[in-house]
């Protein structure tokens, strides 16, 4: 049944009634596995080694052109089936003879009616099912159906989301696919932090100003140019920096067990850029905005690399951890080296 022949607004079955070749299988699992919650990828394999298999028992018209578009992009063969309607039935009139007859008890009679439109021959159920799916879980986040919803529209709302429900914005996000939306979604967010951050970071300049021997107009000229320049070139600096935290973090979600792949790590990453209105506050804005940034990683590890709470957690902290006792060691190393030579050269001036 082609999207052109039936109903948005009814409801239809699904079956799937084939595959193109065996890739073509493993596609159609893989895709069901981030749509269709509590069942994994081995377990829909499985599943779809028994053909016919019926995906959907009950679900909108707009629900299944959209499942039918991503499905048949995957090599599946399908047959979308109507919900049957009950026919009709009315009650005959009794038969009028001239000779008396006798009383006879009026059965329901039912008249025929015009021709229902063709419909496909259900399919008979197979022996292995999953449970059927209410509502499989087509929708995507906001931004990346920016255009259907409109640019600005899906930018506030994914905003939104993700400041307010994080767990349902991860909950629902894909981890594979559109990474140039979400890193787009970074650079925007990332220059908008950027200006916000602007009265902060020149109130902060005026020690330095007073203690230069240049006058204050060029000192500022020097500055105003400087932080054009700075944001004229964020986008590169802000997609190498996320680069740079995803591969760092994804290896940390390796370590405590994570099932995502980088792709999932570096969304997670990137939406949380929304915290970056945070640089409006006045010399704080830096550090709420990474406190929030470490909690939103935790939510969406969590959620889309199926970590639980407390390995979440753990995978959010190594780096930090890790960082911190590097840094501690090579100032370690500073200090004694420089004491080193400060004791050299005081025994030396000892000696003369």
């Amino acid at each position: 049944m082609s999207p052109d022949s039936f109903d948005l607004s009814g409801r239809y079955s699904i079956y799937i009634n084939g595959f193109r070749d065996e890739a073509s299988r493993e596609a159609v699992a893989a895709y069901l596995a981030t749509v269709m919650r509590g069942k994994s990828l081995e377990e829909l394999k499985e599943s779809l080694e028994n053909i016919p298999f019926l995906l959907i028992r009950s679900a909108s018209g707009v629900i299944i052109q959209k499942l039918k578009e991503r499905l048949e992009e995957r090599g599946a063969s399908l047959e979308i089936v109507p919900m049957s309607q009950p026919p009709a039935v009315v009650l005959s009139p009794p038969a009028e003879d001239s000779a008396p007859q006798p009383e006879t008890p009026q059965t329901p009679v039912p008249v025929p009616v015009a021709s229902p439109i063709p419909q496909a021959e259900p399919v008979k159920e197979p022996a292995v099912q999953v449970e059927a799916v209410a509502a499989p879980r087509t929708e995507t986040i906001h931004w990346e159906d920016r255009e259907e919803q409109g640019f600005f529209n899906s930018l506030w709302a994914t905003f939104t989301e993700v400041m307010f429900s994080p767990s349902e914005f991860y909950s629902k996000m894909p981890p594979k696919g559109k990474v140039g939306s979400a890193l787009l979604y970074a650079v925007l967010l990332g220059i908008l932090g950027l200006i916000l951050s602007a009265p902060t970071f020149f109130l902060l300049q005026f020690p330095i100003a007073k203690s230069l021997s240049l006058p204050t107009e060029d000192f500022y000229a020097l500055l105003v140019g400087g932080y054009t320049f700075a944001v004229f070139f964020s986008p590169l600096i802000i997609v190498l920096i996320y680069f740079v935290l995803a591969a760092v973090y994804h290896l940390s979600v390796l370590l405590v067990g994570g099932s995502g792949g980088f792709d999932a790590t570096l969304k997670i990453i990137a939406y949380s850029a929304s915290t970056s209105v945070f640089q409006v506050l006045p010399y704080v804005g830096g550090f709420v905005s990474g406190i929030y940034s470490i909690v939103l990683w935790a939510i969406g590890f969590q959620k889309v690399h199926k970590l639980s709470p407390l390995r979440a957690g753990f995978a959010v902290l190594l780096p930090i951890i890790v960082g911190f006792i590097l840094f501690v060691s090579v100032m370690a190393l500073a200090v004694i080296f420089l004491g080193a030579a400060f004791l050299q050269g005081l025994f030396q001036h000892i000696q003369i």
